[in-house]
């Protein structure tokens, strides 16, 4: 709801208290400010905590003064404007650069008191971080009373200085509106599907395969590109894009190497913009696993464990998009504080920003869950976080050697629902916080009854209908109703060997399935039948209606075949996992 100062006018009897934070330290008071504001670098978590959209007079909203710089647009939360006081960890705006395809950046804090208000009992201006707030006469832009204001620059550099009203690095280019990206990608038929993909040999580095996937194509089911590692060994395993979907960001699992990839040739091909190798040096943690854009032109990756001698504790990371360089912590470091909740292990994080809460996996630590398959390697703990704080603030326990990996929340309005993958104990678990008291209660809503055998992947179709799972030992696909999440009932099963990741179209009429987890569980030839033949992508075309996997290719071959596919150096199988469209189909905030 757009909100206006206008709106505002009887705060001018409001009683006025100094700021409590003028005398204090300078870095300290932006440290707190930089700490509450935080989980603002969502959009959606400002407007859930009452800020509303601020237009000037002439209903512009968003503030640029050309040849100078840009402000952004301004979201205003109204009780703080109405009390008259100045607190670092309450600004009164909140101020976002408009981005590629309706995404919002949090760039800026913005501090305001009426001065009617503020100079009826003090005989200075207002005061915050060793600055006075500068003075805005009426009349003004805003079609406001006379106020005074202070923008600081905490979540994006100014050239022009932390404090300056204008930003040269701020722009109110052309943008989509918030509505078209909720929406954006539906329907549209996917072009191009990317792959990470094991080389499965000593001398050939790991690669994305860039397949056709527009069957009105004659590329249709072919790998046209391989993009090349720059080295050898890096294990792919998962990857991400930035938050503008202009970048690739691919870890290396076992080198803790991130490589940044500009997408060229409308997704066909991508140039390597960045490597950087000194994230474990740097941050403490080793094994980067999931990688999530944030609208502030960053990622955050969890992080499996740390460098020490058990490779405990996990974490989340902050890396920059452009460049892989560490930023900082989502939570706590590996060096923690006594009696901090943690987390203990790490693997997967999702969130859901209307319920101000994620929750995080476990697998395992990386020194025992690294090699050869060992079930006894395997975590029993998940961790809510509060996404503000970026805090754990509640831990659950799913069973002895459960290792719960993914976590999909249903991200409707007024749900707080989400679904964990356990394979150890071949279930999946239903957590929910129905009474919004923000404790989530865990219960099993599928097991090994309901055919699941090490359940690898998960995920949930866009319109919440069904749930997907592959049971990497059970040489299956599952899709069940989750109409009564509470009671999900299966309604096809399909057959891939030895199934691991899963990509659904955002129309939900086409699931991928890939076949590689881990080149050391791959290739485990003392556990169970071998996985490392037969490496391929199979496609299903998905019955939305009343649900059912048809094959797009008989007789169970896989659509892609990864079994002898030219790489660097030689000629071989390769093992696809973890897949993503090309950006011509938008990601939803937070989707991984």
């Amino acid at each position: 709801m757009k909100t206006r100062f206008t709106l505002l006018a009887a705060a001018l009897a409001v009683a006025v208290t100094p700021a409590a934070a003028a005398q204090s330290d300078r870095s300290s008071d932006l440290r707190k400010a930089r700490n509450a504001t935080a989980g603002y670098r969502h959009l959606a978590a400002a407007q859930a905590d009452g800020y509303g959209l601020l237009t000037d007079a002439q209903g512009v909203a968003c503030i640029d003064n050309p040849g100078v710089g840009g402000m952004g647009v301004h979201y205003v939360k109204e009780s703080l404007a109405r009390d008259a006081t100045v607190d670092p960890r309450t600004p009164e705006a909140l101020v976002y650069e408009p981005r590629r395809r309706g995404r919002m950046r949090l760039v800026a804090l913005e501090y305001v008191v009426f001065q009617e208000q503020w100079d009826a009992e003090h005989d200075s201006p207002p005061e915050l971080f060793g600055r006075e707030l500068m003075l805005v006469p009426a009349p003004n832009r805003y079609g406001l009373p006379a106020f005074y204001e202070l923008h600081v620059w905490l979540w994006k550099h100014n050239p022009r200085g932390l404090f300056d009203d204008w930003n040269p690095r701020v722009s109110c280019g052309p943008q989509s509106s918030q509505d078209e990206e909720g929406h954006a990608g539906d329907g549209r038929q996917e072009r191009f599907l990317y792959a990470a993909t094991i080389a499965q040999g000593p001398t050939d580095p790991d690669f994305v395969a860039v397949i056709g996937a527009d069957p009105r194509r004659r590329d249709f089911g072919t790998i046209v590109n391989r993009v090349d590692m720059p080295n050898v060994g890096d294990e792919l395993h998962h990857f991400g894009y930035s938050a503008d979907q202009d970048r690739l960001i691919v870890p290396g699992l076992f080198s803790n190497r991130i490589h940044v990839f500009d997408i060229k040739g409308r997704g066909k091909r991508m140039a390597l913009q960045a490597v950087n190798d000194q994230l474990a040096a740097e941050s403490g943690y080793v094994v980067p696993h999931s990688v999530i854009a944030t609208p502030n032109d960053s990622v955050i990756i969890t992080m499996i464990g740390a460098a020490t001698d058990t490779t405990r504790p996990g974490g989340i990371v902050e890396i920059d998009d452009s460049t892989g360089e560490f930023e900082g912590y989502f939570g706590p470091g590996p060096v923690r504080d006594p009696g901090d909740l943690g987390p203990k292990y790490m693997y997967d994080f999702d969130s859901f920003i209307e319920s101000g809460r994620g929750i995080s996996t476990t697998f395992g630590p990386p020194a025992l869950c690294g090699g050869v398959i060992d079930p006894s390697c395997l975590g029993s703990e998940v961790s809510v976080w509060d996404l503000r704080q970026e805090k754990v603030v509640q831990t659950a326990d799913l069973g002895a050697l459960s290792g719960a990996l993914e976590v999909r929340f249903i991200k409707e309005h007024g749900v707080r629902r989400a679904f964990i993958n356990t394979p150890g104990t071949n279930a999946v678990w239903l957590a929910d916080d129905d009474d919004g008291d923000g404790i989530f209660e865990f219960r099993q809503v599928l097991g090994p009854e309901d055919g699941l055998v090490l359940p690898a992947d998960m995920l949930l179709s866009y319109d919440h209908r069904y749930l997907y799972l592959t049971n990497w030992f059970g040489n299956t696909v599952q899709q069940f109703d989750i109409g009564d999440p509470f009671n999900p009932v299966l309604k096809a099963t399909a057959s891939v060997p030895h199934p691991n990741m899963l990509r659904l179209s955002r129309d939900n009429g086409r699931l991928y399935v890939s076949n590689s987890l881990l080149s050391t569980w791959d290739n485990d030839p003392d556990f169970g039948p071998p996985r490392n033949d037969d490496y391929g992508i199979w496609r299903f075309d998905v019955d939305t209606g009343s649900g059912g996997l048809t094959p797009f290719t008989p007789g169970g071959r896989p659509w892609v075949s990864f079994t002898d596919v030219r790489k660097k150096t030689t000629t071989g199988p390769a093992g696809p996992h973890m897949m993503l469209f090309d950006p011509s189909i938008p990601l939803a905030p937070g989707e991984h």
